[in-house]
């Protein structure tokens, strides 16, 4: 669990943890919810119980050392943990490139709150209990460059007002391999998406959506590549190419660019290069609840300060 203004957390590994992987908060007191869902009130404790965690901030007057502008997750193993492998409630920017974010027992990142960008980008996302990616509504999100695979659920699911899918491999996941929820605003550009067993992308109710320029493969089913429940006038469809099996042996193959993600193209943070700075200064004080239901002999923190 990470809680810090603007924290960095690079090159670790986060493993079987009861809850989260890592949990970005960047709330006042009473500023609303923290991680929810499952009904539990309690306030997070070494045993579950209650804890606030408060401290001053760390003052580094080395003029050598380049401000800390951007909230960083960069270049972790988020494995096994009991809940999503990364949950952010932030009204920081955020930055999550390059993680390998894998075999969580909820989804592989959940976006709860982000009232400013929060760049997700070069990241393996797989083999999640549920969702690779779940926006919830007042987001804004943009999705680069990553590579989702094999989720028990969708791929990406966003109730998002500000979220932008582009060139990424959606491949293979049990649900659709794109959900637009209602009153969500999406722009689905340059992407190659699969569902295993679902619609490549489904829309439902009243969406704003671009899509534009994706490769859209049919799953083994009889599903449609494209879902759209209703009628719906601000989803616009420019340019797709949807590719549909013509007999059971029919293979396909990710060229052109290989399976994403591409590591070698990703941009990095801008403090990472002076990477002994005390980029966890944290000013706020934070409150976080546990989500009933994921006790267990398992630990509850992972913390990195």
């Amino acid at each position: 669990m990470m809680s810090s203004s603007l924290p960095h957390v690079t090159s670790n590994h986060v493993s079987y943890n009861g809850l989260y992987g890592v949990a970005m908060f960047s709330q006042k007191d009473g500023s609303g919810e923290l991680p929810g869902g499952h009904g539990a009130q309690e306030n997070f404790s070494e045993d579950g119980d209650a804890i606030l965690w408060e401290t001053e901030l760390e003052k580094d007057d080395d003029p050598l050392h380049r401000p800390v502008t951007v909230a960083l997750v960069e270049s972790n193993s988020i494995n096994h943990n009991g809940a999503s492998g990364l949950y952010v409630q932030s009204s920081e920017a955020l930055h999550i490139i390059t993680n390998v974010i894998h075999a969580n027992g909820d989804r592989g990142i959940t976006v709860a709150q982000s009232s400013q960008l929060t760049r997700v980008a070069n990241n393996s996302i797989s083999c999640n209990r549920q969702s690779g990616v779940k926006v919830e509504a007042q987001c804004k999100v943009e999705l680069r460059g990553n590579g989702i695979y094999d989720n028990r659920g969708h791929g990406v699911i966003t109730k998002g007002d500000s979220t932008i899918v582009i060139e990424n491999d959606i491949i293979g996941n049990r649900g659709s391999g794109l959900q637009l929820l209602p009153r969500s605003d999406t722009k689905v550009i340059k992407n190659r998406i699969h569902s295993f067993r679902a619609y490549g992308i489904a829309v439902r109710g009243r969406t704003k959506a671009l899509v534009q320029e994706n490769i859209i493969f049919q799953g083994k089913t009889n599903k449609t590549i494209f879902q759209q429940v209703s009628n719906n006038r601000e989803c616009i469809m420019k340019n797709n190419k949807f590719l549909v099996f013509k007999k059971k042996s029919d293979t396909w193959r990710l060229v052109n660019p290989p399976a994403r993600p591409h590591l070698e193209n990703s941009i990095r943070g801008p403090s990472v290069a002076h990477s002994g700075q005390k980029a966890t200064a944290m000013a706020t004080r934070i409150t976080a609840r546990v989500e009933g239901g994921y006790h267990s002999n398992r630990s509850i923190f992972c913390t990195i300060l």
